[in-house]
């Protein structure tokens, strides 16, 4: 359904705008629930396609090189669109999901940093904040900030028709 694909654009870029403000040190990947419900929902090539642009979207409040961001949500919408299979949208599929994407897009985003910015440092801090807390924190994001607004709006939706056929 696409109204899920703009309710969850829209959650994720005012939570990607106001999150960072107030707390500009937590690294949680806004977006990366909204990736989960747009990989679920739509056909590859338009997958590829708002990732692309959620990466721009993303690019003009970073400060990393204008593209990165556009490219490392392509890259996982092609390393992880066909796993969309093995996931549904309800809160627990949508929560692993989001981990995932958490777990690749940090694990893609050094390698981009190494090959055309900086020199980058791995430890054994960063993997288990960046690739194991992280990503569960992106998950947890995931259910209480779209799942169950998402199920709201299905309910919502499913009294008004009940309504308008009465």
């Amino acid at each position: 359904m696409r109204e899920h694909v703009i309710l969850s654009g829209i959650l994720a870029s005012i939570a990607y705008l106001f999150f960072h403000a107030f707390f500009p040190h937590i690294k949680l990947i806004c977006f990366a629930p909204f990736l989960a419900v747009l990989f679920i929902q739509m056909k590859a090539t338009v997958a590829l396609w708002i990732s692309a642009l959620t990466g721009v979207f993303v690019d003009l409040f970073s400060s990393h090189f204008f593209g990165m961001y556009a490219l490392v949500f392509v890259l996982a919408c092609i390393f992880l669109y066909r796993q969309k299979r093995f996931f549904a949208l309800n809160p627990l599929n949508l929560a692993i999901y989001t981990a995932i994407i958490s777990v690749v897009i940090t694990l893609i985003e050094p390698v981009l940093l190494f090959l055309f910015e900086k020199k980058v440092t791995l430890s054994w801090k960063w993997f288990f904040t960046d690739l194991i807390i992280m990503p569960t924190l992106d998950g947890l994001f995931a259910i209480i900030w779209f799942a169950y607004p998402i199920k709201l709006y299905d309910m919502v939706k499913k009294q008004i028709i009940r309504l308008q056929a009465k």
